[in-house]
Parts: structure tokens; C-alpha cells; sequence
């Protein structure tokens, strides 16, 4: 998982739980923690089991608090950080 979006939200004590898991069914995912601020750049490594369901997944920031987040930009239209996230397939 990575990104180049800065969002200044604090980091939760404990560092980012970043979730990787089939769509739908968290409760068969994979977990793992960091602690790199978000300063520009993220990513971070997680290794999918052999036995990971196939088909379509999402890795996602877990403990993510948006509340903070400035949703505007600098020509004032909005987008959001409300969705630290992304989707693939497992084949």
C-alpha cells in the first residue's frame, strides 16, 4: 500500500493499523502496524497468507481518523482523506 497524499491527521498512539482483506469480510484479514508519519509518502509492506481468499480485496489505514482533515484544497474545491484506502484482486 502507498500514496503521495499528504493529510495531517495525528498518528494514532501505537503508530497506523493498516488492514489488508477481502471485500466483505474483514474478520479474514491480515494486519500489521507502522509508525512513518504521514509527511508526503507512505507505504508500507503486508504479507498476504498463501490462504488469502481470492478475488477482490482492499488494503485501508484501519484506524484512520479523518475528523481533522482539511477537505478543501488550494482552489477550493473539496476532496476527501476521509478514505484512506485502496482496492485490488487476488488471483
Amino acid at each position: 500500500m502507498s500514496s503521495d497524499t499528504t493529510c495531517d491527521a495525528p498518528q494514532p498512539s501505537g503508530g497506523w493499523s493498516v488492514l489488508v482483506a477481502p471485500v466483505g469480510h474483514p474478520d479474514e484479514g491480515v494486519r500489521t502496524a507502522i509508525t512513518d508519519d504521514f509527511d508526503g509518502s507512505f507505504s508500507v509492506t503486508v504479507a498476504i497468507p498463501l490462504d488469502f481468499p481470492t478475488g477482490e480485496a482492499f488494503a485501508a489505514i484501519d484506524n484512520w481518523d479523518y475528523s481533522p482533515c482539511d477537505d478543501t484544497n488550494s482552489v477550493g474545491s473539496s476532496a476527501s482523506c476521509a478514505g484512506a484506502s485502496g482496492s485490488f484482486t487476488v488471483r
